[in-house]
């Protein structure tokens, strides 16, 4: 099998942080330049590693550290602004040593972090920061904790949960848990999102959902 980049992770980096309970992200994310580990800290809040190869556009490869919240592993992880990033590497040149030595720095900072967490778990709803996205990160954050709430949808939702599973195993489509997602918001409402800002179209809520549980089965 072809070597790349994210199987050179996996065979240094990722051997590393496997021993502090890291996994790698399904295939439909960590593939060819890219690659991402993740670790739930707890019910709220994650670690996730992101490692990108960026030396095709001239760039540098890339190690970096996030605390966040729950959420569809990928740059997403950028844009809600919640949380925090480390550095962990950024260099064009890079060898294994380093790359292994990029993964003990990053057990070595979790290990120090439990007081920054604790933080990180107290602000995620109430961002320091707000951007464009910040509204519908709160958006999708209530309305899965509304749902969770609500023992009247519980059937409906944990079929879903299941899709999101099968999506996560690479025996359903993405699409197909929006689409999934989309109609279950359809027959839930406009009533029960009513407390919810912005207004968002059924669309919108359907893929905010669908990326929220994804992002919650990716732990699993």
């Amino acid at each position: 099998m072809r070597s790349t980049f994210c199987t050179d992770v996996q065979e240094t980096l990722g051997v590393e942080v496997e021993k502090g309970g890291f996994k790698i992200t399904p295939r439909r994310i960590s593939k060819d330049g890219y690659c991402i580990y993740v670790k739930r800290r707890s019910e709220h809040v994650a670690y996730y590693i992101r490692c990108t190869d960026n030396r095709s556009k001239g760039g540098n490869v890339t190690v970096d550290l996030y605390i966040s919240p729950i959420e569809f592993p990928s740059d997403r992880l950028d844009l809600i602004h919640v949380g925090v990033k480390f550095e962990i590497y950024s260099q064009y040149e890079v060898n294994d040593e380093v790359m292994i030595a990029a993964g003990r720095r990053v057990l070595a900072i979790i290990e120090q972090s439990g007081q920054l967490a604790d933080w990180i778990e107290q602000q995620l709803d109430v961002p320091f920061i707000e951007t464009g996205r910040t509204p519908y990160y709160l958006y999708s954050r209530r309305m899965y904790e509304k749902i969770c709430r609500t023992p009247e949808v519980s059937a409906s939702f944990h079929a879903l949960q299941a899709l999101a599973r099968k999506c996560v195993k690479g025996r359903l489509s993405l699409e197909r848990l929006n689409a999934a997602c989309t109609q279950f918001s359809i027959e839930l409402g406009e009533d029960f999102f009513a407390e919810f800002h912005p207004t968002i179209d059924e669309e919108r809520k359907g893929y905010e959902l669908a990326n929220r549980l994804y992002g919650e089965a990716v732990f699993e």
